[in-house]
């Protein structure tokens, strides 16, 4: 069995579904800064039944931080329990009509229309937002990029917003 999971947006995902693509479990939640707990928990009976095979992981773009969550997560599973390891595209997991939209920071959204990906300022008028979900994984299983644990990375498109501290750092002195 394969187990899917989603970070990249404030709905983390998981499911569960059979080598040949049949769906066998579904579930997300509504999780910001929170995907991480979120994922554990749906994915904890399949992890203990030792009967996965392989893991697949969201790997964005998306949210920084929930993309990175994803991927660790696969990465440890991949190496702790021996899985086969692999990555899809947030927009893959998202409905196949049309524009496709992830958001991204504040005020800012990853904008793919089938061809090309634009990061625009505000979400295009009139287009759904519907967030990747682990489920979709059964449309695109060709789409996979397989790897080891070692080899999977993000598909980071902008560098992390990173802000300087607000004080002073503490200084010690050995």
């Amino acid at each position: 069995m394969i187990l899917a999971i989603s970070t990249s947006s404030a709905q983390a995902s998981v499911a569960v579904l059979e080598t040949s693509g049949k769906l066998v479990f579904q579930e997300a939640v509504h999780a910001p800064r929170a995907a991480s707990q979120a994922v554990l928990d749906l994915a904890k009976p399949y992890l203990r039944a030792g009967e996965l095979t392989a893991v697949v992981a969201d790997v964005g773009p998306g949210s920084f931080t929930g993309v990175k969550v994803g991927v660790v997560l696969a990465k440890t599973w991949g190496y702790t329990l021996g899985l086969r390891v692999g990555g899809i595209s947030a927009f893959d997991l998202i409905s196949r009509d049309g524009i496709r939209v992830v958001p991204s920071r504040r005020d800012q959204f990853f904008v793919h229309d089938g061809t090309a990906l634009v990061i625009a300022e505000e979400a295009p008028p009139g287009v759904a937002q519907n967030p990747p979900l682990a489920a979709n994984v059964v449309q695109v299983m060709d789409r996979i990029a397989w790897s080891d644990w070692q080899t999977l990375v993000p598909a980071y498109v902008l560098p992390p917003s990173i802000s300087t501290p607000k004080r002073k750092p503490l200084h010690l002195t050995p």
